[in-house]
């Protein structure tokens, strides 16, 4: 099944303003007007072709994960973290680790995604773990 992550939104009158990360199922795709009609639970709605990704999604939306995984940080054939942990000595990349782990149980409360932000802290924190064991 062919779905949208919504990757951006350049009008904030939009309905998917604050809908970033979102994965919804494309209806229709309509190439002259470079829009997708997508099913939200309110009905059919339009998203603009440069707001989304197209993913395929196989029957349910967990194929695309904003915590483990976000589609955006997985372009070009590398993985980001991996990249990131490429271009670091160990010592730097446990600090950049510790401080995404700070980072998003700072700010879990402020987002209106607070499950989100702790989860990704706990990912950031197992990371650390696992670099830590590696010693």
């Amino acid at each position: 099944m062919k779905a949208i992550m919504i990757a951006s939104c350049k009008d904030s009158l939009l309905w998917y303003n604050d809908k970033i990360g979102g994965v919804y199922t494309i209806l229709e795709h309509d190439l002259l007007r470079n829009i997708y009609e997508v099913a939200t639970d309110f009905g059919r709605n339009i998203v603009y072709e440069e707001d989304a990704y197209v993913v395929e999604v196989n029957g349910n939306t967990e194929a695309v994960n904003n915590v483990t995984k976000p589609l955006h940080y997985n372009m070009g054939g590398v993985e980001c973290i991996d990249g990131i942990q490429a271009c670091m000595s160990a010592e730097e990349y446990k600090g950049y680790l510790r401080g995404n782990t700070i980072k998003y149980l700072w700010r879990c409360n402020y987002k209106g995604k607070t499950l989100e932000d702790l989860k990704k802290s706990n990912w950031y924190l197992s990371k650390l773990i696992e670099a830590v064991e590696e010693l």
